[in-house]
């Protein structure tokens, strides 16, 4: 062999070793890639499907607060929803201390509350529908009286009562 074919012969040994330091290096990248990805997969499959957090608020295009899934100062769950203006327009959760019961609450521009359905607090815990006025003056009641007993009354706008039954 000549010094030409010597020197050709290298130059062609020097491009396949190169070729294979990097077919070398690709394959360690692959297997490493492999391994971080295998490990991840097994991380993320062993983890609960649940997502906990202490509220929720849901916000709109300008970020204001519209519906918040929180606690109460009293600990108790609910879901407030609020209008463009941030005001609670309505409730659902547990209200009351102690022993608290569902209750559905609709309020106005204002915050008054307007509709209630729930419970009230005579001696146990009986359903009740109370309406009221723009003023919040209860204009109408569905529910037990003192006595439990079955109790309707409509009032006027004084609060007084013009009729009820039984």
């Amino acid at each position: 062999m000549d010094n030409h074919e010597v020197e050709a012969l290298a130059a062609r040994l020097a491009v396949v070793e190169r070729r294979f330091r990097r077919a070398t290096m690709v394959w360690l990248g692959v297997v490493i890639a492999l391994i971080v990805l295998s490990v991840g997969a097994q991380r993320a499959f062993s983890q609960t499907q649940t997502v906990q957090t202490r509220e929720l608020d849901i916000v709109d295009g300008g970020g204001k607060i519209r519906i918040s899934l929180a606690l109460s100062t009293n600990g108790n769950p609910g879901i407030w929803v609020y209008d463009a203006n941030g005001k609670t327009r309505a409730y659902l959760g547990l209200s009351g201390t102690g022993q608290p019961t569902p209750a559905l609450t609709l309020s106005d521009e204002n915050e008054r509350t307007r509709a209630f359905l729930g419970f009230g607090a005579v001696g146990v815990s009986t359903p009740q529908l109370d309406l009221s006025d723009p003023q919040g003056v209860q204009r109408l009641y569905m529910g037990w009286n003192t006595a439990e007993k079955p109790w309707f009354s409509v009032s006027d706008e004084s609060g007084k009562s013009v009729w009820s039954t039984p």
